[in-house]
């Protein structure tokens, strides 16, 4: 239903971005569902439905074209950002794994250069560098993100997770602190 209610509203809405933008997260959230652990609970055949590389694929044309429609628009470049990030996370080839961290890097940063305040746009992109071996810009990123938006519990969970790296020893002695700060909030 909801489907059909998205499609309706893009025929009416051709140019409007945002309308694009949440048809392919609807795509990139219906695909993550289905890779993941509620897709062991559902009692649904999986045979019949869409496979979730076609639901990334539409999630990705899908926000590519709100981004014909509004090219200077951060969030969409953001989600686009996201978007791949997730699916680089889940690529199990290398070759598909270094195209899809260059689109999320080059999405992420091309959202920052619109808005540098947008501050999840920073912390995806300290949690990009993170998972693909680059700590310095990781640290770089979630300082930032920290700077524009202290409030914002994903740059101190990333920031945990950073100094948690840097040594298995001292990593419950170094992620404490920010974990306390990130949860002090609540």
């Amino acid at each position: 239903m909801s489907a059909r209610c998205v499609l309706l509203l893009m025929c009416v809405c051709v140019c409007v971005g945002g309308v694009w933008g949440d048809a392919g997260l609807t795509a990139h959230l219906e695909a993550s569902l289905r890779s993941g652990d509620l897709a062991k609970l559902s009692h649904t055949r999986t045979d019949t439905h869409t496979s979730v590389t076609q639901l990334n694929t539409l999630a990705q044309r899908l926000i590519d074209a709100g981004l014909k429609c509004e090219p200077a628009n951060d969030a969409l470049w953001a989600l686009a950002g996201d978007v791949a990030a997730a699916q680089a996370a889940a690529a199990v080839d290398t070759a598909g794994t270094e195209q899809l961290v260059a689109r999320a890097e080059a999405c992420l940063t091309r959202a920052l250069q619109l808005n540098s305040a947008r501050g999840p746009a920073w912390a995806a992109l300290a949690r990009l560098y993170a998972r693909h071996g680059q700590p310095q810009l990781a640290a770089a990123a979630a300082e930032r993100c920290r700077l524009v938006d202290p409030r914002l519990v994903a740059v101190w969970e990333a920031m945990a997770a950073l100094s948690g790296q840097t040594s298995k020893v001292r990593r419950l002695h170094v992620a404490r602190p920010y974990w306390h700060t990130a949860l002090s909030g609540f």
